[in-house]
């Protein structure tokens, strides 16, 4: 995993639809990871928006084969991540 190789401890949430708050915890993000060729972003944040306590950050991690990974988050949720980051 990417996040351990960084030194980022993780939990691990198994259960397919039946998790509350995506496939990973790491440091109050809750981390929902898709790996698809067909794309819908817009779609999979949303859901994991509405499914995500409001005590974690939701972030979807996604990308295509053969494709670097990306993060989608919400502005709001970034700016108070980088409030943190500075204090």
């Amino acid at each position: 995993l990417r996040f351990q190789d960084a030194g980022f401890p993780t939990d691990r949430n198994i259960g397919g639809r039946k998790q509350l708050a995506g496939d990973l915890a790491v440091s109050g993000l809750a981390i929902e990871v898709r790996r698809r060729e067909k794309l819908n972003v817009d779609t999979w944040a949303r859901d994991h928006e509405d499914e995500t306590p409001d005590h974690l950050t939701p972030v979807v991690v996604w990308r295509k084969s053969n494709a670097p990974w990306r993060c989608t988050l919400l502005l709001e949720d970034l700016i108070d991540l980088l409030r943190e980051a500075r204090s």
